[in-house]
């Protein structure tokens, strides 16, 4: 899917492909995103949003004007799938509800059909410090964990990803 950044100019595009590889990605976007003479070099002409597929990540490291977003969605599935095993753990059931805190500030938003400067505000005032919250408690727990455990793997799976959230 593709959307418009700009609130005001809405645009969505939706892609399926039936394949995870990443050769669909490069011949969709083809040399859209590459550095050009003609702009600047702090300039982003784009967002993809893909999940932690590694494929995508050596793709769009070559596309320097393209930013490469990671899903929360993704990201708090993890813990979802923890809690089905153990309702009571309680570090899963922290993030799921911090995470939702995220949701609830972009419902706020397009609720409030907040211009895109307002949005940006909104994000930096309230989902700035839940970030900070969920990267602290993240670091945190993720050298008390055993690796190969399911919190273990979540916690991985959201440090890896973490630059791009």
């Amino acid at each position: 899917m593709i959307r418009g950044f700009i609130r005001e100019k809405p645009v969505v595009l939706y892609h399926y492909e039936s394949s995870r590889s990443a050769k669909f990605l490069e011949e969709w976007i083809g040399d859209f995103g590459k550095l050009s003479e003609t702009l600047s070099t702090d300039r982003v002409s784009g967002i993809i949003q893909t999940d932690g597929y590694e494929s995508y990540d050596s793709l769009l490291k070559s596309k320097l004007k393209i930013l490469h977003a990671g899903c929360w969605n993704h990201a708090r599935r993890k813990f979802f799938e923890i809690l089905k095993i153990d309702p009571n753990n309680a570090g899963a059931q922290w993030i799921v509800k911090e995470i939702g805190k995220l949701y609830a500030i972009e419902s706020k938003a397009k609720e409030g059909k907040l211009s895109s400067e307002e949005h940006l505000s909104l994000r930096q005032s309230e989902s700035k410090l839940i970030v900070g919250e969920i990267f602290s408690w993240m670091n945190k727990r993720i050298v008390e964990v055993a690796p190969k455990s399911s919190m273990g793997k979540a916690l991985s799976y959201i440090a890896g990803q973490w630059p791009k959230l």
